[in-house]
């Protein structure tokens, strides 16, 4: 039998959307919330989130940092074009 599902969109010869590299499981993704596996099936996601994570920002320059206290940081740099950001 044929794989049901479809991981790749190509349209006249150019690839719109491909998942064939989807990496997560459902462990990785919040309980209830559905995903695409790389084979093109949709699953549920059977992982827990982190309420008790809490974030801090930090701006320094034309940096924007955003701290969590569970160790996960995620850094903007915003343009400045000829001024500076106050």
């Amino acid at each position: 039998m044929a794989n049901q599902y479809k991981n790749k969109v190509v349209y006249n010869g150019t690839t719109l959307i491909d998942i064939s590299d989807t990496t997560a499981v459902q462990s990785d993704v919040a309980s209830g919330k559905s995903f695409y596996t790389a084979s093109g099936q949709k699953v549920l996601g059977t992982g827990s989130t982190d309420t008790n994570t809490t974030y801090s920002l930090s701006m320094s320059n034309n940096v924007i940092t955003l701290i969590g206290s569970d160790g996960v940081n995620s850094t903007v740099t915003l343009p400045v074009y000829g001024g500076e950001i106050t």
